[in-house]
């Protein structure tokens, strides 16, 4: 997305809107069929791997990468910033590792 392109409008779905968990996977896949896009065609507009969205959408992978996040958001027409926050819900729903105490 370029300087002078406006930013999308940010996806309202009614479940995210109350406060429900909805996985990424799920929220990448519900707006690319809303979008009425295929896996093929979102996959090279974010110029992914072929099997990295269907992964994503199945909920076998995260997003992996602040420049993934910004290319699959400009790809599905999302707010980047709306992206991101979809992306860390997920990455704090599926953290269960020990916390590292900063020194």
């Amino acid at each position: 997305m370029t300087d002078h392109e406006k930013t999308p409008a940010r996806v309202s779905f009614p479940d995210l809107d109350a406060g429900q968990y909805v996985p990424l996977g799920a929220l990448v896949a519900r707006v690319r069929k809303m979008r009425g896009l295929s896996q093929v065609a979102v996959q090279q507009r974010a110029g992914m791997k072929a099997s990295t969205l269907s992964k994503i959408e199945c909920g076998d992978n995260g997003i992996n990468g602040v420049a993934s996040i910004i290319k699959l958001a400009d790809a599905l027409e999302v707010p980047r910033e709306q992206l991101f926050e979809w992306a860390v819900r997920y990455i704090e729903s599926h953290d269960t590792g020990p916390r590292r105490n900063p020194r």
